[in-house]
């Protein structure tokens, strides 16, 4: 599984925003070969990320994890009690 290692703040360019955002580097998810989030320029290059379709692969991804944890956590207790 391809993985991104990095998350960012930061601050909106538009200049009626002021708001500082969390995210990922667009060249990093495209590197990642995740490039169905990525949303590129008129030159091909990684520009922005569509979050919105993130939601449910991140949401699947937290599930295996939490499924994962609850089974090690299991096993370990197993082993504590023996």
């Amino acid at each position: 599984k391809k993985i991104i290692n990095n998350t960012v703040s930061f601050q909106s360019i538009n200049e009626d925003d002021d708001k500082t955002y969390a995210g990922f580097i667009a060249e990093e998810v495209h590197d990642a070969e995740l490039t169905e989030f990525v949303d590129y320029n008129k030159e091909g290059q990684p520009d922005a990320l569509h979050y919105s379709n993130m939601t449910a692969v991140l949401t699947k991804a937290l599930q295996e994890a939490l499924t994962k944890i609850e089974s090690l956590e299991a096993r370990v207790e197993a082993l504590e009690n023996a």
